[in-house]
This record gives C-alpha cells, sequence and structure tokens, in this order.
C-alpha cells in the first residue's frame, strides 16, 4: 500500500505534463501559422502596383465618369420623348386640319362640315400654343359659328388646302434639284480630289506641298474620299514625305495617313504591314520635332484601332518608349490622353507582356501623377481605366 501512493502521484504528474506539453505546441503551431499568414498578406501588398488610396481615387474617377454618362443617356432619351410628342402632335392635328386632297371640294359641301372643318382648323392652331386641348374643343362647341364666319373659314381652308398642294409639289421638286446637285458636288469632288491627288505627285517644293497635303487631309475625312486616295496611289506618295527634310510636310503626311485610317478598315489595311509600322513607331519614338512624334502616335493610334494592329505591335520594339514619350509632355493633352488610351488596350490584349514593359519605363507613375492632380477631366478619366487594369 505504500509503494501504490507514489505510483499514482508518478501517473498524475505525467498526465498533466503531456496536457502542458500538448497546449503550447497547439500555441505555437497557431503563432506560426498566424506568421505565415501575415508574411503572405504583406506578399501580396507589396505586389499589387496600385496603393489603396489611388485605387480608391480611380474607383470615384470611374464612377463619376459612369454616373455623368447615364445622365447623358437620360437627356437624350428625354429629347427623343419631346420630339415624339412634338410629332405625334402635329401628325393628329394635320390629319384633322387636312384631309384627304382629293375629297378637299367634298368636305366643305355641307354646313354642319363647314362647321366642323372650321372648328378643328381653329383648335390646330389654338392647339399649337396650348396643350390642353379638350379644353379648346369643349370651349369651341359651346360658340356657335354664324354663316359670314363659315364663309370666311370655308375660304381660309381652301386657300391652305391650295397652299399644301403648292408645297408638296415645289417640295418634290426641291428633292429632285438636290439628288441631282449632290451627284453632281460628288462628281466635281472626285474630279477635285483626283487633281489634288495629281498635284502632290508633281509638287516640287514645301509650299506645293504643304497645300496638297492640307486639302487631302480635308477631304479624307470623308471615307469614300480615303478610299479614293487610295485607289489613285496618294498613300504612297504620302509615306514617300515621311522622308522629307521638312518637319511641316512630315507632320502634315502623318496627320493625312491618321484621318484616312481612321475607322477606315481599307486604309488600315495597306498601312498595317510590319514595316511600316516599324517606319511610323521609329519616327514617335526618335524625330527632333514633338509635334511630329506627337502626330506620328495619332497615325499609329489610327491604324492600329483593331485586334490585328495591336497584334502587329506587339513585334515592334519601342512602342512603350513612345507612349512615355507622348505622357511625358504635358503640353500635348491629345497625345497623352492617346497614349494612356492605347496602353490600356495594349494590356487588355496581352497583361503579361505589356504591364512588365510598361512598368521598366516607369509608365504607370506618370498615370498616377495625371490622375491625382490633372486638371483635364478627360486625361484623369483614361489614366484611371488604365489603373483600374492593374487591380
Amino acid at each position: 500500500m505504500v509503494w501504490k501512493k507514489p505510483t499514482l502521484l508518478f501517473l498524475l504528474w505525467l498526465s498533466l505534463l503531456q496536457i502542458t506539453t500538448t497546449e503550447s505546441s497547439q500555441v505555437v503551431s497557431l503563432a506560426v501559422q498566424t506568421n505565415v499568414e501575415e508574411v503572405k498578406a504583406g506578399k501580396i501588398h507589396n505586389v499589387s502596383p496600385v496603393a489603396p488610396e489611388t485605387q480608391w481615387r480611380v474607383a470615384k474617377v470611374l464612377q463619376q465618369a459612369q454616373d455623368r454618362e447615364n445622365r447623358a443617356v437620360q437627356e437624350v432619351l428625354k429629347e427623343q420623348k419631346q420630339e415624339k410628342e412634338v410629332v405625334q402632335t402635329v401628325d393628329v392635328n394635320e390629319d384633322k386640319v387636312l384631309p384627304d386632297t382629293r375629297k378637299e371640294e367634298n368636305c366643305v359641301g355641307s354646313s354642319e362640315s363647314i362647321d366642323t372643318v372650321a372648328k378643328l382648323f381653329q383648335w390646330s392652331i389654338l392647339a399649337s400654343t396650348n396643350r390642353n386641348t379638350e379644353k379648346l374643343m369643349k370651349s369651341e362647341s359651346e360658340n356657335e359659328m354664324d354663316v359670314q364666319e363659315r364663309e370666311e373659314n370655308v375660304s381660309f381652308i381652301q386657300h391652305v388646302a391650295q397652299f399644301f398642294r403648292k408645297a408638296r409639289s415645289h417640295l418634290k421638286d426641291v428633292r429632285k434639284t438636290r439628288a441631282l446637285r449632290n451627284k453632281y458636288e460628288s462628281e466635281l469632288e472626285q474630279d477635285f480630289l483626283y487633281s489634288v491627288v495629281m498635284e502632290l505627285f508633281e509638287a516640287r517644293n514645301e509650299a506645293e506641298k504643304t497645300k496638297a497635303l492640307e486639302i487631302l487631309a480635308e477631304l479624307a475625312h470623308k471615307m469614300e474620299n480615303a478610299k479614293d486616295i487610295l485607289a489613285l496611289g496618294g498613300l504612297e506618295t504620302i509615306l514617300e514625305l515621311l522622308n522629307s527634310h521638312s518637319a511641316r510636310v512630315r507632320s502634315l503626311a502623318l496627320y493625312t495617313l491618321a484621318v484616312c485610317a481612321q475607322n477606315n478598315e481599307w486604309v488600315q489595311t495597306y498601312l498595317m504591314q510590319i514595316k511600316r509600322l516599324e517606319r511610323l513607331v521609329h519616327i514617335a519614338e526618335r524625330d527632333k520635332e514633338s509635334n511630329v512624334r506627337t502626330t506620328a502616335l495619332l497615325a499609329l493610334s489610327s491604324i492600329v484601332d483593331n485586334r490585328k494592329g495591336m497584334d502587329m505591335l506587339q513585334v515592334i520594339d519601342g512602342v512603350e518608349n513612345v507612349l512615355l514619350d507622348a505622357v511625358q509632355n504635358e503640353d500635348d493633352l491629345r497625345a497623352i490622353r492617346r497614349a494612356l488610351n492605347l496602353a490600356s488596350e495594349l494590356i487588355v490584349l496581352d497583361a503579361s507582356q505589356w504591364l512588365e514593359k510598361l512598368k521598366r519605363v516607369r509608365f504607370f507613375e506618370f498615370a498616377e501623377y495625371y490622375l491625382e492632380h490633372h486638371e483635364n477631366r478627360d486625361i484623369r478619366e483614361s489614366a484611371a481605366q488604365l489603373l483600374s487594369l492593374l487591380q
């Protein structure tokens, strides 16, 4: 019995020691797990290229842009609804005041018809300035018209009917004349376009080249004219002028290319060759004149405005430097916005490649700066759109 007590005490001590050891190991395991999670969270936070305050600012700018767009849509819908109401009112009044012209003489034959037509005509005049048509019709039905008033109204209605007949005939003649004039003007424009392209072919000095390029750039805003310039071989000559010693000629040639390529699949396909794109990127990156570099970026963005063009930019070196040069020029707002938008499109196309390229030249730092400090709303929105792709 004496040896049993120490044995029991020893076993009790062993059990307590085991429980304490288990609890300690659990605490240590929990602490280690917490530290691991904190390290992971810290790494993830460090990988994120956009700071939390910048993320909040991006969300705010994009929300403001969305709200403004929604308000604009509501205003357009409201205007369309008002226009529709006006058209419906005019149609109703015209149907009531001017019956079928083939029955105009018969519609005023009896005294009841005379009264009805006269009332409807007066009602239409009053309804144009007062929307409460029911009150107007009721007030007219309460006041009977005497014979002299009816005769005057019948005469007036006949004059109005005759006026509308002449107006319809005149409108038909006008439309016919306008169609012939448009056809004639289109033929004249084509002849003029041909003569300008010939002048560009034969131009020998800077003044002649500048004049021809300015006219072609203006004509090229019409898509058919841009196709005609391509068909006449004008684009090839314009590309040759990119080698001109005159910065003015180079800039105008680039601008003409940009206008011709804008939303024009035929011109884009012609210019979307690797050597031509490389030439434009080279000009946009290394030309001595900033205005020429900016216009080259405009031409590039107009030409590669589709998936195929974006794919071709991926195999051309120096695109990121062109974009960086554009955002560094704070005086040219269009170039800044164009570069931000083009960068967004390239990231959407291939994020893994373009994120790395743009990070290397610190492009996103300029985007954050413009988001926070620039006064132009469009540039802030373009910067916010770009930075939202990094979150």
